[in-house]
């Protein structure tokens, strides 16, 4: 900045008029040189500047992989939405694919594609690619075609919700989703459709999730990375439809939860649970060929919440029940067996305790309009030691032939403790030797 303080003085002490003009004419003088030399500065900074610009400008527009930019390398070193810096360019490249594989291993890159024929390879590459470590496969949106996906331990199966879809191949007669060895566990599969392509299936084989677990706890401990000796899989969000065989059967070891899985339209059966010590929670079989939900003999102490199982029996009558209730130890919460064609709820096994249940207007095949004679809301067949409360409905009134009966106790039926609330409905075959049994 200029000093002008010595111009000041000299007008401060002048006498006469023409020095105190020619102090003024100094100091403006003065202030005039300064300013000429800043603005020669800034002219010259806002060159260096701009020619600075144009040189980046040219790296990155001429950068290649033969002519890499180094200062574009230095550049990658830190994160500009962290701020985390590193020592290499490399190091920073290596977390970002550590992290990506956290999120999870896309198909596509392993040549899943939509417009493939069968995408069964692929996809299997992509889930083998986990194998032995864990982790995440996305299905995204589109339909895959594909035969068979076998899972290994560890490994989740993953979709972006009802636009992810895998559609059986025509002629597989197989599940579409297996295990890969009957001691896999801890798989996952989540937020997918499966479609079963029934129409261009010829087997009953041809289902949707299959897992087939071994019962032998010392031969799942054996195999595991963990030190469990049960099978504990997680499978939610998932829509499986238009099946030839059963939508959803799991057997052996327990302790996995199966959580908001549907099955529409499989011709067989659309649950079949064979396992023990499970969670069962929202899950829904609708028009299903035969039963809806089945909880075999070998199920013991797995818990039903929230599931409903409708228009069952849709290829045949006979079978046409709601719940098929084989297990014991079995607990049922706030369950509903609604439209079946035969029975609503069937308690064949034992200890067996059902809260909040509701049997709704069972007893009809809906395409048909066939009424079954004797269709029950609750049907006790040897079943002992049972305590079940709900309520039994036909909401089409008191003359209507459907779900005729509240209660029935078939086969020396004993022990159980009923609480069910109905209307113009009968309860039948209570025998002298069972009502001595406290039926």
């Amino acid at each position: 900045m200029a000093d002008i303080s010595s111009f000041l003085q000299k007008i401060k002490i002048a006498m006469y008029g023409k020095d105190v003009r020619g102090s003024i004419h100094d100091g403006i003088n003065a202030i005039n040189k300064e300013t000429e030399t800043a603005t020669s500065l800034s002219k010259e900074t806002k060159h260096k500047q701009s020619a600075l610009e144009k040189k980046y400008d040219a790296q990155i527009a001429n950068i290649t992989n033969e002519n890499p930019s180094i200062s574009e390398l230095v550049d990658y070193r830190t994160s500009s939405f962290t701020g985390k810096s590193y020592d290499t360019a490399g190091k920073r490249a290596d977390e970002i694919d550590a992290r990506l594989a956290d999120i999870a291993v896309n198909i596509r890159n392993f040549g899943a594609h939509v417009i493939l024929e069968d995408n069964t390879f692929a996809i299997q590459a992509a889930i083998d690619s986990l194998e032995g470590r864990g982790g995440k496969v996305l299905i995204p949106e589109g339909i895959f075609i594909v035969s068979q996906l076998k899972m290994p331990s560890y490994v989740i199966l993953m979709g972006t919700g009802k636009k992810s879809i895998l559609k059986q191949k025509s002629g597989s007669n197989i599940s579409i989703i297996t295990l890969k060895k009957n001691t896999s566990q801890m798989i996952g599969i989540k937020n997918l459709r499966l479609d079963g392509n029934k129409d261009n299936q010829t087997s009953h084989a041809a289902g949707g999730i299959y897992i087939i677990n071994t019962r032998d706890a010392a031969a799942m401990f054996a195999d595991s990375l963990v030190g469990e000796h049960d099978a504990r899989h997680y499978i939610e969000n998932v829509y499986i439809y238009e099946t030839k065989g059963t939508g959803f059967i799991i057997t052996g070891r327990g302790e996995s939860q199966i959580k908001a899985v549907q099955t529409l339209r499989c011709d067989k059966n659309g649950f079949y649970l064979d396992s023990q010590d499970n969670w069962y929670e929202s899950l829904s079989a609708g028009e299903s060929g035969l039963q809806g939900i089945i909880s075999s003999d070998k199920d013991g102490n797995s818990r039903y919440i929230n599931c409903k199982s409708w228009f069952s029996g849709k290829l045949d009558q006979e079978q046409g029940d709601g719940f098929d209730i084989r297990g014991t130890r079995i607990g049922l919460i706030g369950c509903e067996a609604q439209d079946n064609a035969k029975h609503g709820f069937v308690f064949k096994g034992k200890d067996i305790v059902g809260s909040g249940l509701i049997a709704d207007t069972n007893g009809w095949q809906y395409i048909s309009g066939t009424i079954y004679a004797g269709a029950t809301g609750y049907l006790l067949v040897g079943a002992k030691n049972c305590n079940i409360q709900g309520i039994a409905s036909n909401r089409f009134g008191s003359i209507d032939p459907r779900q005729s009966y509240a209660i029935q106790f078939l086969n020396d039926a004993a022990g159980n403790n009923l609480t069910i609330t109905s209307m113009h409905m009968k309860i039948s075959a209570l025998i002298e030797a069972q009502l001595s049994l406290s039926n």
